[in-house]
């Protein structure tokens, strides 16, 4: 149990942090290229059912 604590709560941290980063630095609907035809960041929501706003 102790394990799933030490790797489960850094993570939920990361992932909170990183989608702070997101919505503060990429406009929505406005990609962030990062590597030219690989790899784009795009801040977009998800409107449906299954974790939706």
């Amino acid at each position: 149990m102790k394990f799933i604590l030490f790797v489960s709560l850094p993570l939920y941290a990361l992932d909170q942090w990183t989608k702070q980063m997101v919505t503060r630095f990429i406009d929505p609907d406005q990609p962030r290229i990062l590597i030219a035809g690989f790899f784009n960041l795009v801040n977009v929501t998800n409107t449906g059912a299954a974790f939706g706003s």
